[in-house]
């Protein structure tokens, strides 16, 4: 289940009023199915054990318990639902609390290298400071949302993008973020852009809750028999990554 953005705020605003202690309840704050799952699998098990630390602020202990099952995780989970997504995700999470930034940086690149994933044009416009080229590109990557073939046949684009799009080239960004958190379509995407939103603003918590939630998303309509990531929630795992410096710290 996917939380709301306005979810998502709320959680960012506990994020930001809590002790530096507690702050790393943020890279939780979304729901990986694989925390929860009841199972006897030792090293799912370890898996619940170690994202159960990190959520509880030991970083330390997170950091070394995800590591010890990474090989086992990667060669015997690895495309069995979502068990080595999520794990992918919780040991970055923990590599950047941590201020591992090294180890992070290997670690999210050789999952984009298995998943044959580059940042797009999109991202590197937004880092290079050009916002609305950047916020244009991701409004014309609506179309690429993965749907079933009824749902893409039927959809027509939200004119609250095109709306965001108009407020970002005018400056206006809390008009912009009150059009994103409008659309009624639910895809990384969209909580992508408007985590971005938030980095444009500076509004680092809001920023960094907005991107878990992106990255924790999945596809609407998941392909094949298993689940993959699609290329937003690299995209925003990238953004953790790239203004790494701003994040929660233990």
């Amino acid at each position: 289940m996917r939380p709301s953005f306005a979810l998502l705020a709320a959680l960012a605003f506990v994020a930001a009023a809590a002790p530096a202690s507690a702050r790393t309840t943020l890279w939780c704050s979304s729901e990986l199915p694989t925390g929860s799952e009841q199972t006897a699998d030792a090293t799912l098990l370890a898996y619940q054990r170690a994202r159960s630390k990190l959520c509880a602020g030991d970083v330390a202990g997170a950091v070394s318990g995800l590591a010890a099952i990474a090989p086992a995780m990667k060669a015997t989970h690895r495309n069995d639902g979502t068990h080595y997504l999520d794990f992918a995700r919780s040991y970055f999470y923990a590599l950047l609390a941590a201020r591992h930034d090294a180890e992070a940086r290997r670690f999210l690149s050789s999952v984009e290298r298995d998943q044959q994933w580059k940042p797009a044009t999109a991202e590197r416009l937004f880092w290079k400071g050009d916002y609305p080229a950047s916020f244009a590109a991701y409004v014309a990557d609506d179309a690429r949302v993965l749907r079933n073939p009824d749902q893409q046949a039927a959809h027509t684009r939200d004119p609250h993008l095109i709306a965001a799009l108009q407020a970002v080239r005018a400056g206006k960004l809390d008009a912009a973020v009150s059009d994103m958190k409008a659309v009624t379509d639910s895809a990384s995407l969209y909580a992508l852009m408007l985590g971005n939103l938030y980095a444009q603003k500076r509004d680092w918590p809001e920023a960094f809750a907005t991107w878990v939630g992106a990255a924790a998303a999945g596809p609407e309509f998941p392909m094949m028999e298993w689940y993959v990531f699609d290329e937003w929630n690299f995209a925003a795992l990238e953004m953790l990554y790239y203004y790494r410096a701003h994040a929660p710290t233990a």
